[in-house]
């Protein structure tokens, strides 16, 4: 009687795709399995996020939030409602998409990343999805610097936002040749992304009342007011909402929808979470492999329209 050992462990698992990717290091799965992500903010969102990634078999991801779990988004369904309460929401994330895909390499890190540690060789791409305007802007002048590709997003109520910032990203997309039995062609593109700062002090009086998405502004009102993310920011970001409407000279732009969500709520419908997150992921995979055109730069959404609009920011 023969006896076959068909036991199979992580380590197994990491060391033949090790393997299979050592001959083809430029095939897209490759460069997907060999990706390494940073995410800060384990918010509803960061959860779909790091839940899509991790399926679809990124290489590593490290997640930042010490925020103890008894004040957990309540969006956040990767925190059980009767997790230890001594643990952050990082940690807590982290052990549930270790079971959901054991061949990712998923981390919680202590405390908000410091701009010196991101660097390519530990992270080849950064999230932040906290939602804060301020925490936004620290990690994209961070990204920057290390020449990081940079996402980030947040949710409130029944709207939310994602931007990019993949500085000057190179991609290849597949177009149909002539004919209606024309064979694929991949064809290589190229654009450059405007920074967060640049997205932010865009000229919004350029264009017309109809070609301004209220999601934008309301994302520049928040930024505005002091509060950024936090507790009061609603109010402050009304506030901020009238000064830039009264700069502009047009009085109450902001769908009473987008200012309503803005100042009643503080975490974003796991609805909305969970279309954005599925944007957002698919958009990350899309900066890795070097397949098809992300989103540039921004991704507006609100229920109140049923869609969302891909709109660009920050051009000279």
């Amino acid at each position: 009687v023969r006896v076959f050992d068909l036991s199979w462990s992580r380590s197994d698992g990491r060391h033949l795709r090790d393997r299979q990717c050592a001959t083809t290091a430029s095939h897209p799965p490759c460069r997907l399995s060999s990706a390494k992500v940073l995410i800060v903010g384990c918010t509803g969102l960061g959860a779909e996020v790091a839940k899509n990634i991790v399926l679809a078999g990124v290489g590593s991801v490290t997640l930042v939030d010490d925020t103890p779990c008894a004040q957990r988004d309540p969006g956040n369904f990767l925190v059980l409602a009767d997790a230890d309460g001594s643990r952050t929401v990082a940690q807590a994330c982290a052990a549930m998409l270790r079971e959901m895909n054991p061949l990712v390499d998923v981390q919680a890190q202590a405390g908000p990343p410091a701009g010196s540690g991101l660097e390519r060789e530990a992270h080849g791409l950064v999230l932040d999805l906290t939602g804060d305007p301020a925490s936004v802007s620290a990690s994209s002048v961070a990204c920057r610097a290390a020449g990081l590709p940079f996402f980030a997003g947040g949710s409130r109520g029944t709207i939310g936002w994602a931007f990019a910032d993949l500085g000057e990203h190179r991609f290849v997309v597949e177009r149909r040749g002539p004919g209606p039995d024309g064979a694929k062609q991949a064809e290589a593109c190229s654009t450059s992304y405007p920074s967060w700062a640049r997205a932010m002090a865009a000229d919004v009086g350029g264009r017309s009342l109809k070609r301004v998405h209220p999601v934008y502004l309301m994302l520049r009102a928040q930024a505005l007011s002091p509060s950024g993310a936090g507790e009061g920011a609603g109010a402050a970001a009304a506030d901020a909402i009238a000064r830039l409407d009264e700069e502009l000279g047009r009085p109450s732009s902001l769908q009473a929808e987008a200012l309503e969500s803005m100042t009643c709520t503080a975490h974003g419908l796991p609805a909305v979470s969970a279309v954005l997150g599925g944007i957002l992921a698919n958009d990350v995979l899309k900066a890795v492999s070097g397949r098809g055109r992300p989103m540039d730069n921004f991704f507006l959404y609100s229920i109140a329209d049923g869609a969302g609009v891909v709109d660009r920011w920050g051009d000279a």
